[in-house]
């Protein structure tokens, strides 16, 4: 099994590229899903284990099991929206604030390859567009200053260190 990459890794700020219509994903949504649950992920991203491909898994029908997005697209946003609190697989143990729109239409292909086009709001669109964001090389860390991401890399290596299944599910650098 793949393991979630160190929030350091560089690969975290490459854009991910398309996936192919041949391209055969069975193993790397396996892995998706068995790191998304193990830590009750409302999501997770391919790139977060290391591959940069435009699929992610997230929560849908009622935050019960994990829906695929390949390919995703925004079509359209609302104005407003809200800040709240978020967290990432790849940035354990941290919550930021983060500004999202309330609502999101999108549109992407599903595990048997079908146009999907779906609307989202509140939480489900907050998670749509967060993992969307990790497909285009953004993470919650990045609005940050200098100062409050040395402060954050010190809290997530002490983490890293307390926690014994760390190594199960990070590499470690």
């Amino acid at each position: 099994m793949r393991k979630l990459i160190n929030y350091k890794n560089n690969i975290l700020k490459t854009v991910s590229a398309e996936v192919e219509k041949d391209e055969d994903l069975t193993e790397l949504i396996t892995d998706l899903d068995k790191i998304g649950t193990f830590f009750h992920a409302y999501g997770i991203s391919a790139v977060q284990l290391g591959i940069p491909k435009r699929v992610f898994l997230f929560r849908e029908d009622s935050l019960k099991q994990f829906s695929l997005a390949i390919n995703p697209q925004i079509l359209e946003i609302s104005e407003t929206g809200n800040v709240a609190m978020e967290g990432c697989l790849s940035f354990p143990s941290i919550s930021l604030p983060i500004a999202r729109p309330f609502m999101c239409k999108v549109q992407f292909e599903n595990q048997a390859r079908e146009l999907v086009e779906a609307t989202y709001t509140g939480l489900l669109a907050r998670v749509f567009l967060h993992e969307k964001d990790h497909l285009d090389s953004k993470t919650i860390a990045d609005n940050l200053s200098l100062l409050k991401k040395d402060l954050l890399d010190k809290k997530i290596a002490k983490w890293l260190k307390k926690i014994s299944l760390a190594d199960m599910v990070y590499e470690r650098n």
